[in-house]
């Protein structure tokens, strides 16, 4: 068959071969499970630095309060 004659090009004839294709999914997935953990990574260490920040962002607020307070009374300069 002439090959104007299909749509098919050299390289889809490698794709029909089903361990080729097999190969080139296992490939995929592989890449994707990759990526997949690498964003789980990052999720789970930014999951676990927001409340260190919020905590320590609280007890600053609170102490700059109780400063303000005290200093305020005129019973001790901070």
């Amino acid at each position: 068959m002439p090959s104007g004659a299909t749509f098919n090009s050299p390289d889809d004839e490698q794709a029909a071969d089903p361990l080729h294709r097999r190969a080139v999914e296992a490939g995929q997935l592989r890449g994707l499970t990759q990526a997949e953990g690498i964003i789980m990574i990052v999720l789970g260490i930014l999951a676990l630095s927001f409340p260190v920040v919020a905590s320590a962002s609280v007890t600053l607020m609170v102490a700059i309060a109780f400063c303000w307070q005290a200093s305020w009374a005129g019973l001790t300069t901070c």
